[in-house]
């Protein structure tokens, strides 16, 4: 296939609702360079394993940089379909090979025939552990040399503090929510007092039940506000330190649950927000800084009562959630 070079200019509009589904990935230069940068300056000679390939877009980096071999894993069978179409009209069918399989589970078994030196993989989401990084971090062990790997290497985050109730602007959305059904406007109830008793109550009673609860996502960027306190990589997850995994109990692709979960002692309403990170070496991105893709909303959470926050990535329910001790 001859190299095709397009104007920075260029757009193509899409018709395909399979290729549409990974625009905003693969249309984010800043993710794709991350990704890119890694690969090139490892993969040269090295036998790549991509899992969760999509569009097969990590896979084409591997190779261009010179992979010995890659095999592509993709559970989705039209994508793998894509995957295997572009990456053979741009290197030689040799070089790669595009599995259709679920790879957290034994449908992988005897499709990978040699040691992998590079795992990579983009099985990251919004949340960071919501497409299941952990799951192939552990799924890929018995595939990887000793010395292997892994793009990303890291899954951390940080948890900024704010000491008051602050306003963080919420992700615009293309509809207009009926805020008078789950709202409280205290000034139509004509009585301040009251108004302040009933939302009083309300926080009481759903601490005493203990509901775990979603916490709100925002694409504003949380480091442009100064916080009164930053807990650095307050989690911390690697390949080689997973943390507690549970099996079994859930259909694909929720059956590896990684217990992730960290608390926070409050005593006067704060404001938390949670900025997620992933890493190769000494570079770091901070996922909020996504162009077009989910990556770009943050978790945070308004602590309007005293008391232990323990926050729970929830994979079945998605996304972070938490339950409050009152105090």
């Amino acid at each position: 296939m001859n190299n095709k070079i397009f104007s920075p200019l260029t757009k193509i509009p899409i018709e395909s609702k399979e290729i549409s589904n990974f625009l905003v990935m693969i249309n984010d230069r800043w993710r794709n360079k991350f990704y890119a940068d890694a690969l090139c300056s490892a993969a040269k000679d090295k036998v790549v394993l991509d899992v969760g390939t999509g569009t097969g877009i990590l896979s084409a980096y591997a190779l261009q940089a010179g992979a010995k071999f890659v095999f592509a894993v993709e559970n989705n069978a039209e994508y793998a379909k894509i995957a295997q179409y572009t990456l053979s009209r741009c290197f030689d069918q040799s070089r790669f090979k595009v599995i259709n399989c679920d790879f957290w589970s034994d449908q992988i078994d005897g499709q990978i025939d040699r040691e992998i030196d590079i795992l990579v993989s983009e099985t990251v989401g919004p949340d960071l552990f919501d497409q299941g990084m952990c799951s192939t971090w552990h799924c890929a062990k018995p595939f990887l040399a000793s010395n292997a790997i892994s793009i990303p290497d890291r899954l951390h985050c940080d948890v900024h503090v704010w000491n008051e109730i602050i306003h963080i602007p919420r992700r615009s959305r293309l509809w207009t929510e009926n805020d008078s059904e789950t709202h409280l406007y205290p000034a139509e109830l004509l009585i301040d007092n009251f108004a302040a008793a009933l939302v009083e109550y309300d926080q009481i009673q759903h601490a005493a039940a203990g509901i775990r609860t979603r916490l709100k996502q925002t694409n504003f960027k949380l480091y442009n506000m100064m916080p009164d306190v930053i807990h650095t990589d307050l989690i911390d997850i690697t390949k080689n330190t997973l943390p507690l995994l549970e099996f079994g109990k859930y259909d694909y692709p929720d059956h590896v649950m990684a217990k992730i979960e960290f608390s926070l002692n409050i005593d006067t309403p704060k404001t938390i927000g949670i900025l997620n990170k992933i890493s190769y070496l000494n570079n770091t991105l901070f996922l909020q800084d996504a162009m077009y893709m989910p990556w770009k909303y943050s978790p945070y959470l308004h602590c309007t009562l005293p008391g232990t926050y323990t926050f729970t990535f929830d994979r079945i329910r998605g996304g972070w959630h938490y339950n409050i001790i009152t105090k």
